[in-house]
């Protein structure tokens, strides 16, 4: 009768050849590369051009690594150098990013400022239009007066005397604070949600003429200041508040993508 092999001793596993983490074989470090290459890409990018993107990849690495093996040097070596010739993964990737990105189909406005930019200068700039809008109809419009919680003038200012001002409750002032404080969050996040790389850069190319425009206009209806008062609140609030959240929610609708798309997710 035969007897079964042998149960591999552990002692094997320490063979050079055997490949682990720390000394991966030429096609493992390859293979672990285009990995992570493309691992960015998945729910954005469609799976037709991450493949070709992968292909490419791989074939000028193996070109890269034939060519240093050819030389004399080890395979696992020459892996690796044709690796760090190819660039990071990180960076490959997110280059690879932004000209797919770039070269979806868009719209005049899109075509002037670019992509990115555009869904900004649109979120941003529907924010600072009901703003600017809101701050003119109460300049220009005579016919709305103050809420004072029920109270006269005369009884507001024994509770506030001068030189304070007298506290506004109107809706059209409750609804600019609204949009004022709201606005850096939402459209940043849709910004973020809609770029899916460089979308802070975005943010801040779009806020900065906005800013200006808003200044501008603060000075046209002065002495009512709260148009320079909303340009200021841009700059030290919208602006980064606006660039973090769409820099944050760029990965968040990475994942949800990735979680929406998973293969799994049927079963």
């Amino acid at each position: 009768m035969s007897r079964l092999p042998e149960p591999p001793d552990a002692g094997q596993f320490s063979d050079p050849g055997f490949p682990r983490d720390t000394t991966l074989c030429a096609d493992h470090l390859i293979e672990d590369y285009l990995d992570h290459l493309c691992a960015p890409l998945v729910g954005i990018v469609p799976y037709s051009e991450r493949s070709g993107l992968r292909e490419d990849a791989a074939d000028m690495i193996e070109r890269l690594s034939s060519r240093y093996t050819a030389e004399g040097i080890e395979p696992e070596r020459a892996a690796q150098l044709a690796i760090e010739k190819h660039g990071a993964s990180h960076e490959v990737s997110r280059q690879f990013l932004e000209a797919w990105f770039s070269h979806q189909p868009h719209g005049v406005l899109a075509r002037r400022f670019g992509l990115a930019n555009a869904h900004a200068v649109v979120y941003f700039g529907l924010a600072t239009f009901l703003a600017t809008t809101i701050i003119q109809v109460r300049v220009f419009n005579p016919c709305l007066d103050l809420f004072l919680l029920g109270l006269t003038p005369a009884q507001m200012r024994q509770i506030v005397p001068e030189p304070l001002p007298l506290p506004d409750t109107s809706p059209l002032q409750a609804a600019l604070v609204v949009i004022a404080v709201l606005a850096p969050f939402v459209a940043g996040y849709l910004t973020g949600s809609a770029v899916p790389v460089g979308a802070a850069r975005a943010v801040y190319q779009a806020m900065m003429p906005l800013i200006v425009f808003t200044l501008v206009l603060g000075a046209l209806v002065l002495p009512t200041r709260e148009g320079l008062l909303l340009a200021l609140f841009q700059l030290v609030f919208w602006l980064p508040v606006g660039c973090l959240v769409a820099h944050a929610a760029g990965p968040l609708a990475w994942r949800r993508r990735l979680t929406r798309n998973h293969p799994l997710r049927s079963l």
